[in-house]
């Protein structure tokens, strides 16, 4: 994501939160018992006092380029954000002021989805593959049906323009983080925005965890903060990055959240006991996009200058697509292609053969 500077930033984890107008009070503090998500209501220790991480053994630089197959689906004004439908039937592609539609597998153009302003830098289909939310650099978050690709609703309250989308589990909310440093939850069907948090540091990375009930943010004081999505109260502060957090993500069965920094580093934290399992060397500069695979065996991130592939469980990074500088990647519902946003449009990548 891209990161702008317009107010101080504090190292504090107060947030403030309120309704859906603007946040005015900081979140009471959570009780000793916890909030009811397994989670006691402290900080994280530092990593000073917890486990070494596993090393890795394949180190990032180590990693070979592959010359993977791909297909380019072009746009006129090249691509940023990716995603796939829940059925691999349709891939979207947001672009300058639209969001272009293929049919997959082939790449058959369907349709464009027009009335944005500006890029549309955040896209996210539905888990039940029933809408489709895109936010451009316009205020309001638009929300497509896909069955009719009509607009079903506009989610206005945004004061700058929504960079990262994420959906419960059960399809009936929807996380947004936005340029005005906040985060909101609204409810789908009604559009009623739900709740508004702004944290005192700088949110620059957001996901939702697949049962809906935490969220996490990665800020930027180097902290990777986890809030309860009910209520945005915080329940805890995973510390260990030395720079500013940029990019979080959390596995499809939520046992592993990855966080990326600009100190180079991804780590992946292990979300029962919230220990560090693996802290692992990333391309310099800063990751525009993580996303698990389907079975949660790997994870890509993109960058400025291609895109690597993770496999979670020994810590191996496997490979790197040659020419894959992409601003977004989405693995595909059958986790054998990778789609990315890049210059051209759009860019699908065949790595199921490159896969243990």
């Amino acid at each position: 994501m891209k990161i702008r500077a317009s107010i101080p930033w504090f190292a504090s984890m107060a947030f403030a939160l309120s309704a859906c107008g603007t946040p005015t009070s900081p979140a009471p503090a959570p009780g000793p018992e916890g909030t009811g998500h397994g989670l006691p209501a402290v900080v994280f220790p530092s990593p000073t006092s917890s486990p070494e991480p596993v090393p890795t053994a394949t180190p990032y630089p180590e990693a070979p380029f592959l010359d993977i197959p791909n297909v380019i689906l072009e746009t006129e004004w090249g691509g940023s954000s990716v995603d796939w439908s829940p059925d691999g039937r349709t891939l979207a592609a947001g672009s300058q002021a639209v969001v272009a539609l293929w049919q997959m597998p082939g790449g058959g153009f369907i349709r464009n989805l027009w009335g944005f302003d500006g890029y549309v830098w955040a896209l996210a289909f539905s888990p039940d593959g029933k809408l489709l939310a895109a936010a451009g650099m316009d205020n309001p978050i638009s929300v497509f049906y896909t069955y009719s690709w009509t607009k079903m609703a506009a989610l206005e309250g945004h004061t700058n323009y929504a960079t990262q989308l994420a959906w419960s589990g059960d399809s009936a909310r929807l996380a947004s983080m936005a340029y005005d440093d906040t985060i909101r939850l609204w409810d789908v069907a009604s559009g009623e925005c739900l709740l508004v948090i702004t944290p005192e540091a700088r949110p620059l990375g957001m996901a939702l965890s697949p049962d809906g009930s935490l969220l996490a943010l990665g800020l930027l004081d180097g902290t990777v903060s986890l809030l309860d999505a009910s209520n945005g109260g915080t329940l805890r502060a995973l510390q260990g990055h030395a720079d500013r957090v940029n990019g979080v993500s959390f596995s499809p069965d939520g046992s592993l959240l990855a966080s990326r920094s600009l100190d180079d580093m991804l780590t992946l934290w292990d979300t029962e006991t919230w220990q560090p399992i693996h802290s692992l060397e990333f391309v310099p500069g800063p990751a525009l996009a993580l996303d698990w695979s389907p079975d949660g065996r790997f994870l890509a991130g993109a960058t400025l200058s291609h895109t690597g592939v993770l496999e979670a469980a020994s810590g191996r990074w496997l490979f790197k697509i040659r020419d894959s500088s992409v601003h977004g990647v989405a693995w595909s519902p059958d986790g054998l292609s990778l789609a990315g946003g890049d210059n051209t449009g759009a860019r699908v990548w065949e790595v199921g053969p490159f896969l243990p």
